[in-house]
């Protein structure tokens, strides 16, 4: 088994749905995700998970990352396989897993390791995932200009004795890891509440650890209350789910009550409250980051140099009459020759490979042209940003076909006209109502070369 080799170089990134943590060699950091970001590892609004990692990057000298997620989104198949070539085996492995799975296995990223029995038959440990979640994590991280270099399931990224467990509880993933089936569930009963009452993570943390949060105690009262069943409702599955020895806990579960709770009703003799970078290893067989492969592509203008050559040839030929009958044999042999290997080569695969050469430039200019709107976004971004004041603030960011909608709220239609002068470009305020004496509205810039 591979395992990456970590050095301080390397931050580690837990994601969740209402929270992110990144863990370095001496140094954690955790900070909020807003409802409606990301569900189960599924980025719902790349653009603001992007900002919310820009933010958070601006003094982080560290370029390389390892995204790690409890989330239910990676699937576990086991299979038992014949005897098989190694070079079959890859393909006996998409087969199969398409058999299994309900939707086409194209749809997935597959990982897997594979050991001989006895008899040589083969156990096939395998991961899969969702293309598309894939590909946003690995957008964002490019937009960052950051290296994503791996991409594991939690499981895939812990390590712990044999008899030991390890048990990630989240206020919306609980994922429990021992020498017994893994236990991977997915829930939304606390997500369900912080929408009831209209909190983030850290306002609800502020709640159940009993330090100040601007609500009414009665609210608060019955949000501690709530909260408290549930969590007694998962601690109680997570006891009935790990062995009688030592248990590593972490996850954005772990208020001071959970604890509490924990202690009081789970067994183990021996309980460590968070986990640290040392305890990290990854089994490189299950990185859902490829490797950087080195280019192998074979040149396409192969036809035209052997042109130019037997046009060469040619020319000596007409040039060296004064040559000797055998030596002008000679000449036309290796002609024949020349002739044989153009006549050899696909014309049709060259062209093809020619149009797709086209078609890569055009879509590399296309990608381009969307980096740099992109661009434009993140500027307009950092200077909104700058300006946010008790008179004007955004809360929402999106760009469609060229134009960016900026939402927020404002003290004045003057607060919002200063906004859109300072953006640089060409805009308008699209949308507002009033609500509560403040302007709720959504404002439309160009992001054309045209500024003001």
């Amino acid at each position: 088994m591979k395992f990456l080799r970590k050095n301080k170089d390397i931050n580690i990134i837990i994601i969740e749905d209402l929270s992110i943590k990144i863990i370095g060699e001496n140094s954690d950091l955790e900070f909020e995700v807003p409802r409606g970001i990301i569900s189960d590892f599924e980025v719902l609004d790349k653009n603001y998970l992007f900002y919310l990692f820009k933010k958070v990057f601006t003094n982080n000298t560290i370029d390389n990352f390892i995204i790690v997620s409890p989330s239910s989104k990676f699937l576990t198949l086991n299979l038992d396989l014949p005897k098989v070539n190694e070079d079959d085996l890859e393909s006996m492995v998409k087969y199969e897993s398409d058999n299994i799975l309900p939707v086409s296995v194209d749809l997935y990223k597959i990982r897997y390791s594979a050991t001989k029995d006895d008899d040589k038959n083969y156990k096939v440990d395998i991961r899969l995932i969702d293309k598309n979640i894939l590909s946003d994590y690995i957008y964002i991280f490019e937009r960052l200009n950051k290296n994503l270099i791996g991409i594991y399931s939690l499981k895939d990224g812990v390590e712990i004795g044999l008899d030991e467990n390890f048990v990630f509880f989240g206020l919306n993933n609980i994922n429990i890891i021992n020498n017994r089936p893994q236990k991977l569930i997915y829930y939304r009963d606390i997500y369900k509440i912080l929408e009831k009452y209209d909190l983030e993570y850290y306002g609800l943390s502020n709640i159940i650890n009993r330090k100040f949060y601007d609500l009414g105690e009665d609210i608060k009262k019955e949000i501690l209350n709530e909260v408290k069943f549930l969590i007694y409702e998962k601690v109680i599955y997570i006891g009935n789910s790990i062995n009688n020895s030592k248990a590593y806990f972490t996850g954005s579960a772990l208020f001071n009550e959970t604890k509490k709770m924990i202690n009081e009703i789970i067994s183990p003799t021996s309980k460590q409250f968070g986990f640290e970078y040392k305890n990290f290893h990854f089994n490189e067989n299950f990185n859902f980051i490829d490797k950087p492969k080195k280019s192998d592509k074979r040149p396409i203008f192969l036809f035209a140099i052997i042109l130019i050559l037997n046009s060469l040839i040619f020319f000596q030929l007409s040039n060296k009459t004064d040559k000797n009958y055998s030596e002008i044999q000679e000449l036309k042999i290796k002609e024949e020759d020349l002739d044989n290997k153009i006549n050899d080569l696909n014309i049709e695969n060259i062209k093809k490979q020619n149009d797709l050469l086209l078609a890569e430039r055009d879509e590399d200019l296309a990608g381009k042209a969307k980096i740099d709107e992109n661009k434009k976004l993140e500027d307009l971004f950092l200077k909104l940003e700058s300006i946010e004041s008790d008179d004007v603030f955004f809360v929402d960011y999106s760009l469609k076909e060229g134009l960016a909608y900026i939402k927020g709220v404002a003290k004045s239609e003057k607060a919002i006209e200063d906004a859109i002068d300072a953006t640089g470009y060409q805009g308008k305020n699209i949308e507002s109502n009033i609500e509560n004496g403040l302007l709720n509205f959504k404002i439309e810039i160009i992001l054309g070369d045209d500024n003001k």
